[in-house]
């Protein structure tokens, strides 16, 4: 099955759950690290799709979200904030110096 593994000895496979994917080294499913995601559980890290630039997620996300135009995301808070007065981002971006003048 596609994206499915087995247990040693079993009949059927199993998937990992959304945001998650496999780890054949420990036998067990994983969360899918920051700013990747997996909208089904993924056969192996590599399923673990990256956010295409100018978005985000946080770690075992199904998905990933995008800040709004004049704000920016802040990792060590995990959400967008307003950019400081005089500057703005055109689509929102990932990180402070995304915001410009």
């Amino acid at each position: 099955e596609d994206g499915g593994h087995s247990q040693p000895g079993s009949g059927y496979c199993e998937n990992c759950l959304t945001g998650k994917y496999f780890d054949e080294a420990t036998n067990s499913c994983k969360i899918c690290p920051k700013n990747t995601f997996s909208t089904s559980g993924a056969p192996n890290l590599a399923g673990c799709h990256s956010c295409k630039g100018g978005e985000y997620a946080s770690p075992g996300s199904g998905y990933c979200l995008s800040c709004s135009s004049g704000t920016y995301y802040d990792e060590p808070l995990n959400t967008c904030l307003d950019c400081p007065s005089g500057t703005s981002t055109a689509t929102g971006g990932i990180g402070l110096e995304e915001c410009k003048q």
